[in-house]
């Protein structure tokens, strides 16, 4: 996935690299590749905002949109236990830290001799109750000096069932997991 040009600073001068600004990398062959977050916040936006309302629609625009490699659940008893399960499993599973199902195989196949076993985590339940972490089966690569914001979707009803943290993650140095942290969990689907 490319999209990339010469951006113009807040200094007014024009940072050049050649390639995209963004590139993502698909590491779990399942997972959906992103798609750009579009001016109508994915249909949800009411038609007057759309028309009349630049802001609105420009600040929906910006992004992509990242999803889960796979359908699943999670539930959380409201202590220190959060339980989870996916599409095609009858049962529930503590969780601590998980693979995605075949994940941590299929890595170890294709992966380099020195990082064979170190396949990422799929969830992972934080220390403190009802926090987890998602991972997206993406890793991505931006020019120099460009980070990735990590959030919930513009514009979009937020569930009352959780809430997403923001992060910046510096991946014009970092290349690892593309992930995004979820605080108190009742059910997510």
């Amino acid at each position: 996935m490319h999209d990339g040009a010469s951006i113009a600073a807040d200094t007014g001068e024009q940072l050049e690299h050649d390639g995209p600004i963004v590139t993502f990398f698909r590491f779990v062959p399942e997972c959906r590749l992103p798609i750009r977050a579009d001016r109508a916040a994915a249909g949800t936006m009411p038609t007057r905002a759309f028309r009349y309302c630049e802001a609105m629609t420009s600040a929906s625009a910006f992004g992509w949109y990242v999803f889960p490699p796979i359908t699943f659940s999670l539930m959380w008893d409201g202590g220190s236990e959060i339980f989870w399960t996916y599409k095609g499993e009858d049962a529930w599973f503590p969780l601590r830290k998980v693979q995605f199902p075949g994940f941590a195989d299929y890595f170890d196949k294709t992966a380099p001799a020195e990082l064979k076993s170190f396949s990422p985590s799929f969830l992972a339940a934080f220390k403190e109750p009802g926090v987890v972490q998602i991972w997206s089966g993406l890793i991505a690569r931006t020019a120099p000096e460009w980070s990735l914001l990590v959030r919930a979707p513009v514009n979009l009803a937020r569930s009352q069932g959780y809430e997403n943290y923001e992060g910046i993650i510096e991946t014009d140095r970092w290349f690892g997991p593309l992930f995004t942290t979820d605080q108190h969990p009742s059910r997510i689907q």
